[in-house]
């Protein structure tokens, strides 16, 4: 028996076996490229869409932080509405306690006393001066009189005043304390309050009020004659006032800055 042996493919019959699948993987390769062209292209436009909604959103919260800074909402509004009229009520109704120091009356009467005194001698010293005529052969000794004589009625008229109308020492708040008639000064300004004696014959205590270097208050003339003294521009006599009184005040100067007493 005879085997057939498989006749091969001729160059031609390759050839055009080759011609015939070169459309068809020509299309399918196409076909590939085009899907992974359109595909990579989706893929970078999801994420270019993906980051540029991102940026609206950001910027979008941004934009509402500011305006809700800038412009608080009508409720936020109406709250601090509300805070103020309490506030101004509260004022009203209970307003801010102020607690006023006093001179002595017993400092008042002494010191009209001594003027008193003072006026009397001088008038029994011009009396006898006149008598014994030292004062029609001086003049510049009789002028000199008359001043000293003048001063010292004014002197006590001043005194009995101050005594039926006594001046404040210090008017005190939580948040200033006003000096005779001197401004306001704010706590948060005094960087210490030092208690002294004005001089260590006397021994009279004072409370000197050190301000921070910022601080920049008007001052009096009599503030700008005590400003390179021991008492300062802004000090408390507290030999001025009664014991009690001085004890008070104390405390709170105490109360509202840092406090060092240097009388010990």
């Amino acid at each position: 028996m005879v085997k057939a042996t498989p006749q091969k493919p001729t160059v031609a019959k390759r050839a055009a076996a080759s011609i015939k699948a070169a459309p068809q993987k020509l299309v399918e390769h196409t076909v590939n490229t085009a899907l992974h062209t359109v595909e990579r292209a989706a893929e970078k436009q999801a994420i270019r869409t993906e980051k540029a909604v991102n940026k609206r959103i950001a910027k979008a919260i941004k934009k509402a932080e500011k305006q809700a800074k800038k412009e608080p909402t009508k409720a936020t509004a109406a709250k601090r509405a509300a805070g103020k009229i309490k506030t101004k009520i509260k004022q009203i109704l209970t307003p801010e306690k102020e607690e006023v120091f006093y001179y002595s009356q017993k400092a008042l009467v002494l010191l009209t006393i001594v003027y008193g005194a003072i006026a009397f001698w001088v008038y029994i010293t011009a009396n006898t001066l006149l008598r014994c005529g030292c004062l029609e052969k001086d003049t510049l000794l009789f002028a000199a009189l008359c001043v000293t004589m003048a001063l010292t009625v004014l002197a006590l008229g001043s005194a009995v005043l101050v005594m039926i109308f006594p001046p404040r020492v210090a008017t005190v708040n939580s948040k200033t304390i006003k000096i005779d008639h001197n401004a306001p000064l704010f706590w948060k300004d005094v960087k210490l309050a030092e208690e002294k004696y004005s001089s260590p014959l006397t021994r009279r205590t004072i409370i000197v009020l050190h301000l921070r270097d910022d601080a920049n208050y008007p001052l009096t003339f009599m503030q700008k004659l005590c400003r390179y003294n021991v008492f300062t521009p802004f000090s408390l006599p507290l030999y001025a006032i009664d014991g009690k009184d001085a004890a008070r005040l104390r405390q709170l100067v105490q109360k509202h800055c840092k406090y060092q007493d240097s009388t010990k």
